[in-house]
This record gives structure tokens, C-alpha cells and sequence, in this order.
């Protein structure tokens, strides 16, 4: 090479490191610039009306509080049909039944009530319905409806559990500050809080504007087939539409992420959807002396799950970018500046989400080993072994999706890998609006019960009965008024489920607040 080519190469190089640095460098202003600016999403908090608070003085909290222990006490458990420690309930729904409507005279007596076996015109059909449904007429036609819900019935808790409950899960035990068991936070606690809102407006002499109705099923852990899912077509076949449906859902966590100080209250606008798959390997079983080579049963079987849960099914920021883009301004830096610039930033922005188990389920579909059966003897070797796994499926992907990259990780002819039926499998739901007068409805009326809290909508990582009814509504929501930690999310559907009684308080009002604000919208 000649000097002047050689000098006319260095020269290129400089230009190129040049350029290189002055597109980081300007990329980095950019980023900073788009950060410092970036504007706040919050909704103001607005005072409560001195005519609320009289409204909260005719709730006797005492007496709130017992009548959410009772309802705690109805053995209302929705068993999976393969359970081993199943046992008729249907008495258990009758008599919690009965004790709302004791409990709650006014609300009955003024709403009407939907027989939903007669109404979905199903009787006799062998799946009894125990949703409870009932409408309140509003005194503005022109007004659409709107639908409140939560459920009645809630998952077993397994007697291997028991030594670790503090109380027993149907004790429904109050103590200083919680009432304990099973449905305190998924979802008696719901049902009470709405019907304790309900009797105390209606005892204040309020009449609603807008026709509302309460639906509150008796199947959602097991799919709501024979309850919420009946309704939602129930009100198709009538024509009736939802200006919005609010259901269970997100919290108020107190430790979302390290970079935000305040509690967020997360609004579920859409939910990820849910299918499990069967591993099963077979094989001649025999004398545990003599195993196969090179591979036992449970081996090839624990090698798949191996395989599953070291590759991970893909990361995808976008079913996350909702809540980012609303919790991201009020972030302290330098995280404010990564989630401002997700399209600079965004491989750091899913490690830091990639983090822990709660904000990981936000951007991937998550793989849960859930049932292992195999062998029932130590010197017999077993000649069928299967994994039951289950499924949370990313907006953007189906069940149909996720069986072929199973099949494709798993990639071993000996495995076989199959649908398990016990509850069908179901797409991700559509996402509904939150530049909409209903989410500001909702969003407003937390701020009003949580005015230290930011709101921000999310992607609802478990499944509810609320996916149901966009066949009758573009503006599904999901919100729970409680006030938790991470750690605490994992008493629902765990031990030691519980509420505090400062957590039922805020449910009330929250109630109490939304019913009176949705006359408004």
C-alpha cells in the first residue's frame, strides 16, 4: 500500500470514529432531552364530597368486617374435575346465598334479580348456576349500563398446606388488624365490598342515574363457563351493551419497582392469555436394578423441562409499554432516562424487567411446571411419567403458537406433548382504551381512595372471568382496591391469605366513590 493510500485510509478511519462518536453523543443528548421533558400522565387527586363521607358514616365497619369473616366461612371451592379431594358444594353456595341476602336486604330487595338458568335458557343441564346477577335500574334511559363484578367462589386449600395456614383457610379469624382465609383477597372480598357500598347509598336515599348490574360468579377459578360466561352471552342474545365492566384485578403495590417511590395502582386493561400442556414419556417399566439405557422415563421427561425452562419462550416489551409510559416520568433517574429511550435503551430495560418474577410475566410467556406424576414404588420403575405445564400467554401470541415452540425447544420424539383439558385454553384478551372516559372514571375514583398512589394501566397477568364480556363491551377493567406488597401477591391462591381490615375500609370507599362518580361520566 502507497503512503497516500495509506494516509486516505487512516483518514477514513478518523472520519468514521468521528461520525461514530458524534452519533453517541447525539443520541445521548436526545435521549436526555426526551427524558426531561417527559410529561406526567397522572390524573389530579381530587377531595372527596362532604355528602360521601356521610354516606361512609352509615357503614358500621364492625359489622362489615363480620360479615366478611362469614362469607369467608362458606366452603364455596371450585375444584378441577381430576381433584382428589373434591367434595359437593353445592350446599356451600346455597347457604352463602342465603346469607347475602339476608345480609343485604335493601340491595336485593331493590335490584332485580336474573335467574341464570332460567334466563340462559340451560335448566336442568347439569351445570347448576350459582352467579348471582342483578340489576339496578337507573333513572336516565339515554345513559348505557354499566357492569361491577367479583366472584363467589375461591381455589381449594390442599390439607398438605394446612401446618402452614396461622388460621384455618375457612375460619374466616379476625384478629387486631386481618381477617384471614381463603376469598379475603381473591374475591369475597370483592362481593362484600360492592354490596356493602350498595346497601349504604341505598339507605342514604340515592337512586342511580345510569343502570348498573352485579354479576358475581360462582366458576371463575375454574373458567366460568357455567357462570360469567353464560351472563356475557345472556346479554349479547338481549342486546345489552357496557359503557364499561369493571372486575378484579390489579393492586396497589407498594414496591413495584425500586426506581419508583410511590405506590402504583396498575389497572388492568387487557389479560395475557392461558393454555397447559401434557408431557407424557412412556416406556416398559421394570425392576429399578436393571434401569434403561441411556435414559430412564423421568429422566427423559426431567431433561424436556430442563430444556423448557433454560430457554424461556421470547421477551417482548410491547405488552409492557402501557405501564411504562405511565409510571416512566414519575421514575428517578438514571431508570427515567432507559424507559423514556426504550428504542435505545430496550435490551437494558428487559434485563432490568427480566429481574424479578412479577415484572418478567409482563414480557414474556411464562412456563409453569404444575403437576408431576410418575412412579409409586422405589424399586419399580414406572413406565409412564407426565408433566402437567402451564401456559400465560403474551398479547401478540395464541396456545397454538405456544405448542409449537414447545415442541420445537423440546424437540425429542420420545416426549409427548398433548393439550390438557381440564380448563380450555384461551387466546389474550383484546386490550381496551385508556384515552376513554370510563378509565379516566376508574383511574380518578383510586386517586380519590389512594391519592398517594400513580396509576398506571397493565397487562394482567392472570386470567378472570371479565375476558368474557368484550363481546359486550370495548372498556373491560380490572382493579382491585388493596393495598399490597409484591411479597404479599403471593398469598393469593397461596397460605395464609388475608386482608387487612384498613385495606376492607379502602374497598368500601372505593365502592361508595365509583358507584356515586359513574352517575357522572
Amino acid at each position: 500500500m502507497s503512503g497516500k493510500q495509506h494516509a486516505g485510509s487512516f483518514i477514513s478511519l478518523r472520519t468514521a470514529v468521528a461520525a461514530l462518536g458524534f452519533a453517541t453523543v447525539a443520541s445521548l443528548l436526545v435521549s436526555i432531552i426526551v427524558a426531561s421533558t417527559w410529561e406526567t400522565k397522572q390524573v389530579p387527586a381530587q377531595p372527596l364530597p362532604p355528602a360521601h363521607h356521610e354516606v361512609y358514616k352509615l357503614i358500621n365497619e364492625d359489622d362489615a368486617i363480620s360479615r366478611l369473616s362469614r362469607a369467608v366461612q362458606f366452603k364455596t371451592v371450585s375444584f378441577d374435575p381430576d381433584s382428589k379431594e373434591s367434595f359437593d358444594t353445592t350446599e356451600e353456595f346455597a347457604s352463602l346465598t342465603t346469607f347475602l341476602r339476608e345480609s343485604f336486604p335493601q340491595s336485593f330487595a331493590t335490584g332485580v334479580f336474573i335467574d341464570v338458568d332460567h334466563a340462559t335458557r340451560q335448566p336442568g343441564s347439569g351445570k347448576m348456576s350459582h352467579t348471582i346477577v342483578l340489576r339496578f335500574d337507573g333513572s336516565d334511559e339515554s345513559l348505557e349500563p354499566y357492569l361491577l363484578m367479583s366472584h363467589l367462589d375461591v381455589v381449594p386449600a390442599p390439607s398438605s398446606s394446612g401446618a402452614k395456614w396461622q388460621h384455618d383457610p375457612f375460619s374466616g379469624a379476625v384478629d387486631e388488624e386481618f381477617i384471614w382465609g381463603r376469598g379475603t383477597l381473591d374475591d369475597k372480598v370483592g362481593v362484600l365490598a360492592i354490596l356493602e357500598a350498595m346497601e349504604a347509598l341505598l339507605a342514604h336515599g340515592w337512586k342511580p342515574r345510569r343502570t348498573l348490574y352485579l354479576s358475581f360468579g360462582h366458576d371463575e377459578e375454574i373458567g366460568g363457563s357455567a357462570g360469567n360466561l353464560r351472563i356475557a352471552t345472556y346479554f349479547k342474545e338481549k342486546g345489552i351493551r357496557f359503557s364499561f365492566v369493571l372486575d378484579e384485578g390489579g393492586f396497589v403495590v407498594t414496591d413495584a419497582l425500586q426506581a419508583v417511590e410511590s405506590p402504583v395502582a396498575v389497572i388492568g386493561i387487557a389479560e395475557k392469555g392461558y393454555t397447559s400442556l401434557k408431557l407424557t414419556v412412556e416406556a416398559f417399566g421394570g425392576h429399578s436394578s436393571m434401569p434403561p439405557i441411556p435414559n430412564t422415563p423421568v429422566g427423559v421427561l426431567a431433561k424436556a423441562l430442563t430444556r423448557l425452562e433454560e430457554a424461556q419462550l421470547p421477551v417482548n416489551l410491547d405488552a409492557a409499554a402501557v405501564l411504562l409510559d405511565h409510571i416512566g416520568p414519575e421514575m428517578k433517574w438514571p431508570t427515567k432516562l432507559l424507559v423514556a429511550n426504550r428504542w435505545l435503551f430496550s435490551p437494558i430495560v428487559k434485563q432490568v424487567l427480566l429481574g424479578s418474577p412479577q415484572t418478567a410475566a409482563t414480557v414474556r410467556t411464562t412456563i409453569a411446571p404444575t403437576i408431576i406424576a410418575g412412579g409409586e414404588k422405589e424399586n419399580v420403575l414406572p413406565d409412564t411419567v407426565s408433566a402437567v405445564i402451564n401456559f400465560r400467554i403474551l398479547p401478540g401470541s395464541s396456545p397454538q403458537e405456544v405448542e409449537e415452540q414447545v415442541r420445537a425447544i423440546i424437540s425429542d420424539d420420545r416426549v409427548k406433548i398433548t393439550p390438557y383439558e381440564v380448563k380450555s385454553a384461551s387466546s389474550p384478551s383484546p386490550y381496551s382504551g385508556i384515552d376513554t372516559r370510563e378509565f379516566a372514571l376508574v383511574a380518578s375514583t383510586v386517586r380519590q381512595i389512594f391519592p398517594d398512589a400513580l396509576v398506571a394501566p397493565f397487562v394482567m397477568v392472570a386470567m378472570t372471568d371479565s375476558r368474557h364480556f368484550y363481546v359486550v363491551s370495548d372498556n373491560v377493567y380490572r382493579f382491585q382496591p388493596i393495598r399490597t406488597s409484591s411479597k404479599d401477591l403471593g398469598r393469593i391462591h397461596g397460605v395464609n391469605e388475608r386482608v387487612s381490615k384498613e385495606n376492607y375500609r379502602n374497598s368500601l370507599h372505593f365502592f361508595v366513590q365509583l358507584l356515586m362518580n359513574a352517575d357522572d361520566v
